[in-house]
């Protein structure tokens, strides 16, 4: 698979996030988070400070689920929409 133009494919990473007590806040109580952490699977050729394999922040809102061959599950975003390169 190849992002094209200014596209980015992502694969999201899971994090163990814990509250204050030490209990694990799973994605249905993490509701209030905006941005998750991923990995670079690809970048259109009009990206320029990414590569593959770069883990990211992104704004989960602007981002749209695809899944291939009917497990993987990637994300497709705009290279705006990326917050934070790690």
């Amino acid at each position: 698979m190849k992002a094209l133009g200014g596209w980015v494919l992502l694969k999201r990473k899971d994090e163990e996030v814990t509250d204050k007590l030490g209990l694990v806040v799973t994605d249905v109580t993490d509701k209030g988070v905006r941005h998750k952490l991923a990995e670079v699977i690809s970048v259109g050729n009009e990206v320029e400070d990414l590569v593959v394999g770069d883990s990211v922040y992104y704004d989960i809102a602007a981002s749209s689920r695809l899944r291939v061959n009917g497990d993987d599950v990637y994300e497709v975003i705009s290279e705006k929409h990326i917050v934070i390169k790690l």
